[in-house]
């Protein structure tokens, strides 16, 4: 429901500029922020919801492999260890069709992220492990970015956002 208000662009809608400015920051193309928002949103062809616990993530829907998947925090918030972290990111994978690419945009060393009154759990990794995660499962490594948090908040502790694109092999 949140995606499809930010989609729509309905008031009240969770403002998503930090990480559009963090992106174009990476890039080199701050002064594009707002043309490159309304090109995203004009993409987006369907909002689907993921259950991990399933082999099929979109299941009931079975969707044609994807020519780019991207994936902001959520193996961070889903996977409670480094085995939950691999099943979790080769089912992403899986929705890749050979020579697809995988932006994976992660929190690094962080722990927790807060919710209204309730604490969640975030699972700790750094760049080194996600470096290796791709590669073991097949991924070859294009472009890979980290940057220090600039901002202090009590809803989430992180000490670096991490930007990697990955490419699925033939």
């Amino acid at each position: 429901m949140e995606l499809s208000r930010w989609l729509h662009d309905r008031t009240g809608a969770y403002d998503w500029s930090h990480t559009s400015s963090a992106a174009a920051e990476l890039e080199g193309t701050r002064g594009q922020l707002q043309d490159k928002e309304m090109r995203l949103r004009s993409s987006i062809m369907q909002i689907l919801k993921c259950d991990f616990e399933q082999v099929n993530i979109t299941s009931p829907v079975l969707l044609p492999l994807a020519d780019c998947v991207i994936s902001v925090s959520i193996l961070d918030v889903i996977s409670k260890n480094e085995d939950e972290y691999m099943k979790n990111l080769e089912k992403i994978i899986k929705l890749l069709k050979p020579g697809g690419q995988l932006l994976l945009f992660s929190l690094l060393d962080a722990t927790y992220w807060v919710a209204g009154a309730e604490r969640f759990h975030c699972f700790k990794c750094n760049e080194e492990f996600v470096k290796n995660a791709f590669v073991k499962l097949g991924l070859v490594i294009d472009y890979c970015a980290v940057q220090r948090r600039r901002n202090i908040s009590d809803i989430i502790d992180y000490k670096a956002f991490l930007f990697i694109v990955g490419c699925k092999g033939e």
